[in-house]
């Protein structure tokens, strides 16, 4: 079976996106303008749906994004959660580990990596 995140885990973020415990600081700096990600502020909210892997089925969870805006500029950023890729539904343990098992393996098919 594939590794996933946990449902846990992104139930976890969405407890502290509600709590509002997410923070600007680990950001990087405004591509744009160069402000210190410290000074962004919160923007909005959006929410999101996770493909995850449970028992060999999949499973859609619904979670909260958090939206910085620079205050230099405008700009506008999205927080991605460890376990998220932008543009992506599968979480990146799924991605990371569907990818690993085909490139690892010369005879493996994309078919059979992906069932």
């Amino acid at each position: 079976m594939p590794p996933t995140a946990t449902l846990e885990d992104i139930k976890a973020h969405q407890q502290r996106v509600e709590k509002n415990k997410i923070t600007p600081d680990n950001l990087p700096p405004c591509p744009r303008c160069s402000l210190e990600s410290a000074f962004f502020k919160i923007h909005a909210y959006r929410e999101r749906r996770f493909l995850i892997i449970i028992e060999m089925l999949i499973n859609a969870v619904y979670c909260s994004l958090l939206r910085f805006g620079c205050p230099g500029c405008g700009k506008t950023f999205t927080h991605y959660p460890d376990f998220a890729i932008p543009h992506k539904h599968y979480t990146r343990q799924t991605i990371e580990g569907l990818s690993r098992s085909y490139v690892e393996n010369d005879q493996k098919t994309y078919q059979d990596a992906v069932t």
